[in-house]
């Protein structure tokens, strides 16, 4: 009889430690179900608007990437990099989320297994997410052309408002542009242009921009450029008053960061702009032209001010610019 008591003690001490071992691997599951939720979230919140705009394209870009672009793939998670960062040790680049919860796991890099022997130190790599970012939108518009071409849908693009500074961006360029191709690589991108305005000197080939139509602003005055840029800042500020929703990109092409002899200039649209939330800014300039002081709107407003360089989108190829 006491055997049999004693027996049926460790009965149910088995069962409550077996009980108390699947409600553990039960909590443990929850635990790691919060932790993926969370983690996507973040993940999303995390996203780049630009991203999130083309958010029906997703699975295609990633697919094409593979085949086409294989360096904008992380290969911790195989899939497109928003926030590239190279591993200093290694030089191996990977997305930030994904190589941040690797390193809280292991000391091995996870492309080579090579092991780091410093604190390991993440670099961004904003060359490269420029890259992908020109990328993932030149792509998606293409498939979104593709795609209304071949079902008669149309498929909403952000509306833009277009201006341009020629005699900034076509006079003495670090390599050959000419009013075409410029105003190509502006059409190639897919905006829904809603406002275009180019504004240059005597100089400025009209035929092309009219074909396209832009409103021409020029100076036929001889004798230096002082106020061939004015009537565009106007116009820019004037469309900057307006709200929209959803928002909208104001497309500025120049790299002209000078204080206008004290009249109003193009950092100080880029500023108005900015100060609503009614748009977005993109900065489409030459590298080598383009003033600093965009680079603190970059640092303000990463997620609303975007600087895209001619220098990386444009083929080595380009035919030669035209006499000016």
């Amino acid at each position: 009889m006491y055997a049999s008591v004693i027996g049926l003690k460790e009965l149910i001490q088995m069962e409550v430690v077996h009980i108390g071992n699947e409600i553990g691997v039960e909590l443990e599951k929850e635990k790691k179900k919060k932790s993926t939720e969370n983690n996507n979230n973040n993940n999303k919140s995390r996203m780049p608007p630009w991203w999130n705009k083309f958010e029906q394209y997703h699975n295609e870009l990633e697919a094409r990437a593979v085949d086409d672009q294989p360096l904008f793939i992380c290969p911790i998670m195989k899939t497109i990099m928003l926030d590239p960062v190279v591993l200093s040790e290694t030089g191996n680049t990977f997305e930030r989320n994904a190589i941040e919860m690797w390193l809280s796991e292991s000391n091995l890099d996870p492309q080579t297994s090579e092991t780091l022997t410093e604190e390991p130190t993440l670099v961004p790599n904003r060359s490269l997410a420029r890259q992908i970012r020109n990328w993932c939108e030149d792509t998606a518009r293409t498939m979104s052309a593709e795609y209304e071409s071949d079902s008669g849908s149309q498929v909403i693009l952000t509306k833009s408002h277009v201006f341009v500074d020629a005699s900034n961006i076509l006079i003495n360029p670090p390599r050959p542009l000419s009013d075409k191709i410029l105003i190509d690589f502006l059409r190639a991108c897919g905006r829904d242009v809603v406002e275009a305005h180019v504004a240059g000197s005597r100089s400025l080939q009209r035929q092309p921009w009219l074909s396209a139509k832009y409103k021409i602003h020029h100076d036929n005055r001889r004798g230096p450029e002082r106020f061939v840029d004015d009537v565009l800042i106007a116009q820019a500020l004037a469309t900057a008053q307006k709200s929209f929703d959803p928002p909208r990109l104001l497309v500025l092409c120049t790299g002209d960061g000078n204080l206008n002899q004290g009249r109003t200039n193009f950092p100080v649209v880029v500023q108005t702009v900015l100060a609503s939330r009614s748009w977005e800014v993109e900065l489409i300039t030459w590298r080598v032209k383009m003033n600093k002081c965009y680079y603190k709107f970059q640092k303000h407003y990463p997620d609303r001010f975007f600087i895209r360089f001619l220098e990386d989108v444009l083929d080595d190829d380009e035919p030669a610019t035209a006499p000016r």
